[in-house]
């Protein structure tokens, strides 16, 4: 199954609810879409401050509101968006 539209920016939680880690998932779509912006949602801050990579552009802790995210997403889109025009 091939993504259609790829998405401009991805949201994930870093402990996915399997166990695994969306540190890593989100590192494998990254090899398959791009760079784009990341923003990892965790109850586990800690845990992203010594990941290389992927680089999340933001990180929201748990528990969060609607507009902590929605914020997120506008600043990481707008930082995405000035990184285009300065490359």
């Amino acid at each position: 199954m091939g993504i259609q539209s790829p998405p401009d920016l991805i949201l994930a939680d870093s402990k996915l609810a399997d166990n695994s880690s969306g540190i890593g998932a989100v590192a494998m779509l990254l090899v398959k879409l791009g760079d784009r912006p990341v923003i990892f949602n965790t109850a586990y801050p800690e845990c992203l401050l010594t990941v290389a990579k992927p680089e999340a552009a933001f990180l929201i802790a748990k528990p969060f509101t609607e507009e902590q995210v929605r914020s997120a997403v506008s600043q990481a889109m707008f930082l995405a968006s000035t990184e285009t025009l300065a490359g």
